[in-house]
């Protein structure tokens, strides 16, 4: 069956009514949690798992066919969406996987597809250090044998008129920082004091930045733990060639300046991102037209300061990033529409450009180096009062 038919079978399964009806309707949003949305309206079938991974977080495997091409694709939804808003996004990604994944469709585009979702940025770090440190996504990886990557990053914040794709990629060190409680009755008195001296003392320290560094340090509150532990995050980046551990240790300098004055013990835990992305442009154009051909807008190249989170996926895999604002006062389909489309395109096999594709990439690291290069730039710091002072 040629793409075009095949698309025109997409098209009407995504832009059944029935979805747009079930989108202006908030109260359809309000009760129910974003995995369970999921759950809802992902078809019990035996091609299709779903596994919940954490709050807000899951994979949707789709086995087409494991004799076909397997994509890896990435959605990330960062934090400028409302509660329902978050579901919505959740309703429509499980609306692409179930209209590829509907027998009409799916028996002429053989392969596999793993749509793994997840949720803003920074709580996104512990997730991946935990994947990390139990070799979870090694496995993974080991196990899928995924042929390319689509990274899809969601924000409100974007115009809705342009969708950007990421030509390079910023470095970063982001940082898990854990304020840990005494068992005193004004304990979340004194984290908050804590966390406040660490912030105003990096204010402090933003004059001995060089400008020519390009580097910006972004702070997150957080939020406390179950055992009143308060855990907050920063964010290292820079675009240039310059040395981030050095910047790091200023940082250090300042969460020590914390532990002492507040006589607390304070857990740092270092996520590396060293490696510029590396776009396939094959790919990119592959989407551009695509996105094109469904909205008449034209797509913009830019530089973003804020990567999606999985763009060091292309150190191993042909991988395209898009970030775009998907507009729910205007019932917007065109990422649903267009990346649909381009993952028929991918697994027709009447279709040469996955071979095109494949054939004119290459991996800059073998899974091994992947994951080997990943876990060594992990690493774990405390800051200690009494460590300090004895």
């Amino acid at each position: 069956m040629k793409n075009s038919e095949l698309k025109s079978i997409f098209f009407k399964l995504i832009n059944n009514p029935n979805n747009k009806s079930i989108l202006s309707n908030n109260s359809n949003f309000e009760n129910i949690s974003s995995n369970q949305l999921l759950s809802n309206f992902i078809p019990e079938q035996n091609n299709v798992k779903m596994n919940e991974i954490s709050t807000n977080s899951a994979i949707i495997d789709i086995n087409l066919n494991l004799d076909g091409p397997k994509i890896f694709i990435n959605f990330y939804i960062d934090n400028s969406y409302n509660h329902i808003e978050y579901k919505k996004l959740f309703f429509l990604i499980s609306l692409i996987a179930s209209s590829i994944s509907n027998q009409n469709l799916s028996k002429f585009i053989p392969g596999n597809l793993s749509f793994f979702i997840f949720t803003n940025n920074f709580t996104s770090l512990d997730f991946r250090s935990n994947l990390y440190d139990q070799k979870k996504i090694f496995r993974f990886l080991e196990k899928k044998k995924p042929d390319m990557a689509i990274n899809i990053s969601l924000s409100s914040n974007i115009n809705k008129d342009n969708f950007i794709f990421i030509e390079k990629n910023m470095r970063s060190i982001n940082k898990e920082i854990t304020f840990l409680s005494k068992s005193l009755s004004n304990s979340k008195n004194i984290l908050d004091s804590s966390y406040n001296f660490y912030y105003n003392a990096i204010n402090f320290i933003r004059d001995t930045f060089l400008d020519s560094d390009d580097v910006k340090v972004t702070n997150s509150y957080g939020y406390f733990t179950p055992e009143n532990h308060l855990k907050s995050y920063t964010k290292i980046t820079t675009s240039n060639n310059v040395n981030l551990e050095k910047y790091s240790s200023k940082i250090d300098s300042c969460i020590q300046g914390a532990a002492i004055a507040s006589e607390i013990e304070i857990n740092v835990k270092n996520s590396h991102s060293n490696f510029s992305y590396h776009s396939n442009h094959e790919l990119d154009n592959l989407f551009i037209h695509n996105i094109n051909s469904v909205s008449k807008n034209n797509v913009s190249t830019k530089f973003l300061s804020d990567p999606h989170p999985m763009n060091d996926l292309s150190l191993i895999l042909p991988t395209t990033t898009i970030n775009a604002n998907i507009s729910f006062t205007q019932n917007d389909f065109t990422i649903p529409q267009s990346l649909g489309m381009t993952i028929i395109d991918l697994l027709n096999r009447k279709n040469s450009i996955y071979t095109k594709i494949k054939n004119k990439s290459y991996a800059i690291l073998s899974y091994d180096e992947y994951y080997l290069h990943l876990s060594n730039m992990n690493s774990n710091k405390n800051f200690n009062f009494i460590e300090n002072y004895e």
